[in-house]
């Protein structure tokens, strides 16, 4: 490490999670997929609220990439994992001003082989 970074890992319940300042970076390491899909609007809203609003950075690991269609039905499907679409992570994130760094999602050469073509990585940030 650099001299003077701190890194802080976090563990809470991330809906009641109320950090003294906002978070440089967020890694949401299928954490949306874990999600019932009627609280992913929920999680745009705590994301965008805990991350930090001049630079904050916010790696996703989509998976299970299915049709938005499929994401999208909200009826009920069997998870975790629940289905999800880079719409689904869009609708959440866009409407509070946290959208797609450019050249992103893309696949991860490090994607294991039984989640190739399931499996999206993806740089977010306000611009």
């Amino acid at each position: 490490t650099e001299t003077g970074s701190v890194v802080e890992l976090v563990t809470e319940d991330f809906f009641a999670l109320s950090p003294e300042a906002p978070f440089d970076f967020l890694f949401d390491y299928t954490f949306f997929c874990a999600l019932p899909p009627t609280l992913r609007a929920r999680w745009g809203e705590k994301t965008a609220s805990i991350l930090r609003p001049d630079g904050g950075a916010l790696l996703t690991l989509m998976f299970p990439l299915e049709d938005d269609a499929v994401a999208s039905d909200h009826a009920e499907i069997a998870g975790p994992p629940f289905p999800v679409s880079l719409e689904e992570y869009t609708r959440a994130l866009q409407p509070h001003g946290i959208a797609l760094d450019e050249g992103f999602p893309r696949e991860s050469p490090h994607t294991v082989e039984r989640r190739q073509g399931r499996e999206l990585v993806a740089w977010w940030g306000r611009h």
